[in-house]
């Protein structure tokens, strides 16, 4: 059931009980003071029941554990365990330490609900960029093995990254194209906006199969709208088009002018990881170059 979070501070709460318990330009002020107040929650009344289940865990609280997650990459058993022993992720969160506790599966089941949803991620690009404002953080260099925020970018498989580019195009078109949609979606073969949405696969023989079916699921999407007038210039469709350039290429079929397509032994240098952020990469530590500690 969605509840907002109090906005009552309690009497043991840090602010009021150990007030000089850090300095007062910790970054947890600044947190406090400048981005928890920002936590639009009711952006988020839809991913609940009105009326039904026991009231949600303070929403301001889990999207600051997911950040602070992030900053620290703890994973969700370790979240756990440091909410109940950090002063500064209670300060930040208006936390009573009488409070400070959540359990690791809330947080996990949170954060699998804000994956499947495609409105959430401009509130984090939002914070982000208050949080780099405030604390007056440099965005003209990057250390290349910072895990800062990892935002909405996962490292896909081959089989989740055809799975996902082609359901995001899918998504827009029904939105924009919903006869078009229907028409083109009786030549898949599957329902890629089917409820349950999964971005794996364990049997690999399976897998194999399936990433076969959905590479020529992309290349009749190509076909069907690469010379339609709107459709084309759909930013989801262009990352469509190139992941499938830089993963299939088409071979000639066994009947004249037929083609056939295969998948690449190995994608094109600097492929897609993600249709959610196309732009973002990931490098193996062993090809960075050594850097200046004094430099970072």
């Amino acid at each position: 059931m969605f509840r907002k979070t109090s906005a009552q501070l309690t009497l043991t709460d840090f602010t009021n009980s150990v007030s000089n318990a850090l300095p007062k330009n910790d970054w947890c002020f600044i947190y406090r003071d400048k981005i928890y107040p920002i936590i639009d929650e009711e952006k988020f009344r839809h991913l609940y029941s009105e009326n039904v289940g026991k009231p949600n865990a303070s929403i301001k609280t889990m999207i600051s554990l997911l950040i602070f997650m992030g900053l620290e990459r703890y994973n969700w058993r370790e979240t756990e365990f440091n909410f109940l022993r950090r002063i500064d992720w209670m300060i930040a969160t208006y936390t009573d330490p009488s409070e400070a506790y959540i359990d690791y599966t809330t947080l996990f089941k949170f954060y699998q609900k804000l994956e499947q949803d495609e409105t959430i991620r401009q509130l984090f690009v939002d914070l982000t960029q208050t949080f780099i404002e405030f604390c007056g953080t440099s965005v003209k260099k990057q250390r290349t093995d910072s895990f800062f925020i990892h935002g909405w970018l996962k490292i896909l498989t081959r089989y989740g990254l055809f799975k996902e580019t082609i359901r995001k195009f899918l998504m827009n078109l029904r939105k924009q194209k919903p006869g078009l949609y229907e028409t083109i979606q009786k030549e898949l073969s599957k329902n890629y906006l089917e409820k349950e949405f999964d971005l794996t696969e364990k049997d690999r023989n399976l897998a194999n199969k399936k990433i076969s079916q959905m590479a020529k699921d992309l290349y009749k999407l190509v076909l069907a709208f690469k010379n339609h007038h709107q459709v084309k210039h759909y930013e989801s469709f262009k990352i469509l088009e190139k992941v499938f350039i830089q993963q299939c290429e088409l071979q000639d079929g066994q009947f004249q002018n037929e083609k056939e397509v295969v998948l690449k032994e190995k994608p094109d240098k600097d492929a897609i990881n993600t249709p959610h952020n196309p732009e973002a990469t990931y490098k193996k530590k062993d090809t960075r170059k050594t850097e200046d500690p004094l430099d970072l």
